[in-house]
Order: structure tokens, then C-alpha cells, then sequence
């Protein structure tokens, strides 16, 4: 062979281990030393995955199924492509409220123009058209996600990333967790509300849901079901788990999620809840797996914004949670391949009846804490949704929704309690604490996506303050400074430094 045949080739494999890193670390797992706990960590984000698969799939207009092909996919595509050795992609809540977000506004323009009728058309048919319409618009929301996170890995756009801080990812995500407990608690008390969108959605939400409480438009069965839920599960996770897993020594957590699934599923069931009393209940989960099949491309004119957008939150959310875990337990992330990981996973994912998926902040920490080593953990994660899937789909199909608003409500007291850091933050540099709460105002008052550039905007406007003061400083224009004093924004800055 030629030395330039002999060139390529060399060139070719590194390119192929660097693109497929599986190429790399599968041939020397360490089966040993690590398969016990890829096993317990991969089945106990598999819980998880089921639960929050199927308690977020509303969230986004799509029905639990979707949640738990979301819940398989993901993690077995990125096991390919990935570098964290932790991160857990699948469901997460803020990009869940994001994508519904997105297909609440789209799919009524896709309807306009196939000349479809609400008037006259019968609403079963409505509603499955309308389903139909939203499991297209998801996945080509995904794909065009999926292009963007490709196209900025290839522009180098690794600065973009830095302008989304630490305080502006908690303020961002923790305003996201009040629209997400927002759109849950109309199915926790049963009510009809209208769909809502646009700056200032929540006030119109919350005069909806305090006019449906005052003229008793809502179900009293489910909203007293949902306070005895929401009540029983922050008692169990905060109060009761330490105590018993530190009395049994365990280090697993228990499945409190899924069990309040099966129990509540029983409990529908045996009583005829959604017949004798009318609680709303998920109904039809098909089994099998679906084939896979190219998304529309014609909706990505619709879905240009949106994707650009979802596609960099996504991406300093999943390289926030690999870098954490890379320090950690001390190996390198590569953060260029994440852009191709996370790309091409959505890329993949956009060929089955999925919703858009991201890395979970808890999930990952949960089976990091539950000894996941390795991405083969995914394998054992992904057999126990296989099993959902395959044989277990129709025994939940009388879970009343209520159970899943409850858990997904529960589940973001994480997010809440965010909030801790802005008086440790303003002892350590005011700035970082403002920067918080002008992005948790924004995303809260204004909307998800404002919210976010808001913070984005005050960041560079911050960034670009301080830089002149600091050149002012420099320069000696400020007489203070040169007498020995110090400015706010000096000691603010020196803050900055000594903290890293």
C-alpha cells in the first residue's frame, strides 16, 4: 500500500473513533470493575425513565407512549456518539413545556391549511387528526434541533456557551419550572382552561384557573386527589427516604415514582374511577415498537426559530451536566463531539414518534449516585422501557392524569429550590445574583424563550460594563482607585476572579 493510501486510512480511523467514540471505550470495558454498576444505575434511571417518560408526554400534546419512545431511543442512540460517561437523555420538563410550546403554535397554521373544519368535524376525529399533526410537528422539530446543534459544532460556536452562565441556566431553568408546574395543575383539579400563549401567559392562566375554582368549573374528586398525591410524595421524598434509606443503608433510591403509577393504576381500576366518577385517565398505551419513518420536511419552515433556539438550551444543559460529571471522576469531555452527539442523536430520533429529548439534571445524578459507570448503563435503562413497551403498556392505560400532573409537580421542587442561591450569591458577587433574578423575572413574566435571551442580553450588558470600568480603572480616570480606594464594580470583579 502507498504511504498516502496508508495516510488516509490512519486518518479515517481516528476520524471514526473520535465520531463513534463507542469504537473506543466498548473494546476496553472494564466488565469487572464496572458492569455491577452500569446494571443498578442503568435499571434505576429505567424506573425513572418510565415514570418521567410518560408524566411529561403531556406537557408537549403528545400521549405517554411517545414519552416511553422517547424514554428508549435517546439514550441508546447517544450511546454511540457520546463522551459523558453519566448523562441521561431522554425526557426533561423545561424542553418538554418548550416543545409544546412550539406545537400549540404550529399545529393550529398546519390545520388551517389542510381546510379542516372544527365546526363540523366530529371531535374524536379531531382530536386524532390533531394528535397526528403534533407527532409530525415533534419530529421535525427534533430533526431541525438536531441540524442546528450539527451546523454549530461545525462554525466552531463552542463561545456561545459561555455567554449562558451558571446564574443564567438557574434562572432560566427555575422561571421554566414555574411554567411547567403552571401547565400541570388545570389536570390536577380537572378543569377546562384555554390554551394560552405568548408574553405574560401566566397571569391569563392563573385568572383562567381562579375562575374555574370560584364557579366550581373543576373536578373535586381529582383535585382531591391530586393534594392528597402531591402532599404524600413530598412527605415520602423529603421527609421518610433519608430516614429509611439511611436505616436500610441503601444507596439506590426507591422507586417512589413508579410505584405511585402502578398504585394509582390499581386503584382507577378496582374503583371504575374514569366510569363511575369521571376522572380523566390516560387510556389507550399500544404496544410495540414503532417503525421508523422520515419526518415532514416541509414543516422546518415553520419550526426555524424555535429550533435555533431549543437546539443551544439543550446543548448548555447537557454540557453543563458532562462537564460537572468529567471533573468529577476525572476524565475528559469532549465538547466539539457533544455537538455531533446530541445532533445526531436528535437527527435519529426524528425518525419515530417521539418528543424532543434532552439530558435530565436529577435523572443523571440519580445514576451517577446509583453507580452507573459507563454508557452501557443505557443498555440496562432501555431493556426495562423495552419491557413497558412491549407487555406492560395496557395494564397503566387506566392511570388517571392527575397521578402524572402530581408526579411531574413533585419532581421540580428541585428547580425551586434554585431560589437558595441568590442570598449566597449576592454575599459573593451582587452581579451573579442580579443576573438570576432578571432572567427568572424575564422567563416568568415575559416567556420561556424572552426570558432566556433576556438574560442573555443583561449578561453582555454586564460583561460590557464592567470592561470599561475595568479599562477606566487601568487608565487611572478614576481618582478613587488611584488613592488607594476601591469601586463596587472592582470588588465586584475581584469577587468574580477569586471564585472562578
Amino acid at each position: 500500500m502507498s504511504p498516502n493510501g496508508s495516510s488516509f486510512l490512519v486518518n479515517f480511523r481516528h476520524l471514526l473513533h473520535k465520531r463513534l467514540p463507542i469504537l473506543k471505550w466498548f473494546p476496553a470495558y472494564r466488565w469487572r470493575e464496572d458492569l455491577i454498576g452500569d446494571l443498578t444505575g442503568g435499571f434505576t434511571m429505567g424506573v425513572m425513565h418510565v415514570s418521567e417518560g410518560m408524566a411529561y408526554a403531556p406537557l408537549t400534546g403528545l400521549r405517554p407512549v411517545n414519552g416511553l419512545f422517547t424514554s428508549l431511543f435517546p439514550a441508546l442512540f447517544y450511546m454511540f456518539f457520546g463522551t459523558s460517561k453519566h448523562v441521561s437523555v431522554g425526557g426533561f420538563a423545561v424542553i418538554c413545556l418548550m416543545v409544546g410550546s412550539t406545537i400549540s403554535r404550529v399545529t393550529p397554521r398546519i390545520l388551517d391549511t389542510m381546510n379542516v373544519d372544527n365546526s363540523t368535524m366530529d371531535s374524536n376525529e379531531l382530536d386524532r387528526l390533531t394528535y397526528e399533526v403534533n407527532v409530525e410537528v415533534a419530529a421535525a422539530l427534533t430533526l431541525g434541533v438536531g441540524i442546528a446543534q450539527i451546523v454549530m459544532g461545525l462554525c466552531q460556536l463552542h463561545v456561545l456557551i459561555s455567554f449562558l452562565s451558571d446564574q443564567v441556566i438557574a434562572g432560566f431553568t427555575t422561571g421554566a419550572a414555574v411554567h411547567v408546574m403552571t401547565s400541570q395543575l388545570d389536570k390536577a383539579i380537572g378543569a377546562h382552561i384555554p390554551h394560552r400563549d405568548g408574553p405574560g401567559r401566566l397571569f391569563l392562566v392563573y385568572s383562567d384557573l381562579a375562575t374555574s375554582l370560584f364557579t366550581f368549573h373543576f373536578h373535586l374528586l381529582t383535585t382531591c386527589l391530586s393534594i392528597f398525591l402531591i402532599f404524600s410524595l413530598f412527605v415520602l421524598k423529603n421527609l421518610i427516604d433519608p430516614r429509611l434509606r439511611s436505616a436500610l443503608r441503601l444507596t439506590v433510591p426507591l422507586p417512589y415514582d413508579l410505584t405511585l403509577m402502578l398504585l394509582g393504576t390499581m386503584f382507577s381500576r378496582f374503583f371504575s374511577l374514569s366510569d363511575l366518577y369521571g376522572v380523566a385517565i390516560i387510556g389507550n398505551i399500544p404496544t410495540g415498537l414503532p417503525t421508523p419513518s422520515l419526518p415532514d420536511f416541509s414543516l422546518l419552515s415553520y419550526l426555524l426559530s424555535d429550533s435555533l433556539s431549543i437546539a443551544l438550551i439543550i446543548l448548555v444543559i447537557h454540557i453543563s451536566m458532562g462537564k460537572l460529571f468529567a471533573k468529577k471522576h476525572l476524565y475528559k469531555l469532549d465538547v466539539k463531539q457533544e455537538f455531533y452527539a446530541s445532533g445526531l442523536t436528535e437527527c435519529l430520533c426524528s425518525l419515530f414518534p417521539v418528543y424532543l429529548p434532552s439530558t435530565s439534571l436529577g435523572r443523571s445524578l440519580v445514576g451517577e449516585a446509583a453507580g452507573a459507570k459507563t454508557l452501557f448503563s443505557s443498555i440496562f435503562s432501555s431493556s426495562m422501557v423495552v419491557a413497558v413497551i412491549l407487555f406492560l403498556g395496557p395494564v397503566l392505560e387506566p392511570l388517571p392524569t392527575c397521578v402524572l400532573a402530581s408526579i411531574v409537580i413533585v419532581s421540580l421542587q428541585g428547580m425551586f429550590r434554585q431560589l437558595g442561591q441568590i442570598p449566597h450569591l449576592w454575599r459573593r458577587n451582587p452581579i451573579d445574583a442580579i443576573v438570576f433574578i432578571v432572567t427568572l423575572f424575564g422567563t416568568v413574566f415575559v416567556d420561556i424563550v424572552a426570558g432566556l435571551l433576556i438574560g442573555v442580553i443583561f449578561v453582555l450588558a454586564t460583561v460590557i460594563f464592567r470592561t470599561q470600568r475595568s479599562g477606566l480603572t487601568r487608565n487611572g480616570t478614576e481618582p478613587s482607585l488611584e488613592s488607594g480606594g476601591t469601586s463596587e464594580t472592582s470588588q465586584w470583579l475581584g469577587a468574580r476572579n477569586k471564585t472562578g
